[in-house]
């Protein structure tokens, strides 16, 4: 793997673990606010406080030192989910705070890993739920109180928002990556001139315009006299440096509207 992937696949890691520490800590409220009317036992607190302050730091360390990531991070991502099927058992389906955990997590999952994860956590998300609604004796109070209602407040409102800014900036890099790669495929990497195929486009493009409008138009062929003896003399990299000021005197001497490009060799076009 590249050194480039490598950072890309770093970076999503870190994204998502920026993601779980917001989502773990603001989603720990409503289930907090269920436990406390549930006058749960001390080991849930406890159980709760290890899944919102300490499973995201080795989640984080679990992912970063991995072979591979990505991989790793969508495995604590299903984890992530098994954790809030539980958690939704525990709260004995209390509606709203319950609701606002499976669809919280479903966003997440569809962000970071599109339907196929999405449909893989949920599906082990429901099969935790039933075992530990089982082993919980089948309890069921899905009635939310006022309580309820205010602990969920704070990750319905600041989750998605920010999940909202942080696919926003991943929208603007994706476009900037490909006005990146647009200009790539358009341009001659010696030059910095519209490169042959780009060229000839641009040619045709006049020609029909000169069709429909008669306007004067001119199409200037040239190329280096000598270029194979300069090359074979002086080396490679000075028959580059020849065509590179070939082409700055070009773009300098030429207008706005007019189209250079390199052919190929040492054949220019305008």
């Amino acid at each position: 793997m590249s050194k480039a992937a490598v950072e890309g696949h770093l970076r999503f890691v870190t994204r998502v673990y920026r993601l779980r520490l917001l989502g773990l800590a603001l989603g720990a409220l409503p289930v907090a606010s269920v436990l406390y009317q549930l006058h749960a036992a001390w080991w849930l607190w406890g159980l709760l406080g290890v899944n919102a302050l300490v499973w995201p730091h080795l989640a984080h360390l679990r992912a970063s030192r991995s072979a591979r990531p990505i991989e790793t991070e969508h495995g604590n991502l299903v984890i992530d989910a098994a954790m809030g099927g539980a958690w939704v058992a525990l709260m004995q389906f209390n509606l709203l705070p319950s609701a606002l955990l499976v669809a919280m997590m479903a966003m997440d999952r569809i962000s970071a890993g599109g339907l196929r994860l999405v449909l893989k956590s949920l599906a082990l998300q429901a099969a935790v739920c039933l075992a530990v609604w089982w082993l919980n004796g089948f309890r069921l109070q899905p009635a939310s109180t006022m309580l309820n209602v205010a602990a969920s407040i704070p990750m319905l409102m600041i989750y998605p928002v920010w999940m909202s800014m942080v696919n926003f900036t991943l929208a603007q890099r994706v476009r900037q990556q490909n006005r990146q790669l647009d200009q790539l495929s358009r341009t001659d990497a010696l030059t910095g001139l519209n490169n042959r195929n780009h060229w000839l486009e641009a040619a045709g493009v006049e020609w029909l315009r000169y069709q429909r409008n008669q306007r004067p138009a001119a199409l200037i062929l040239l190329d280096v006299d000598g270029f194979k003896q300069i090359n074979d003399r002086y080396g490679h990299a000075a028959g580059d440096q020849l065509l590179g000021d070939l082409a700055r005197l070009l773009q300098r001497g030429l207008r706005d509207v007019d189209t250079p490009g390199r052919l190929g060799g040492d054949e220019f076009g305008i």
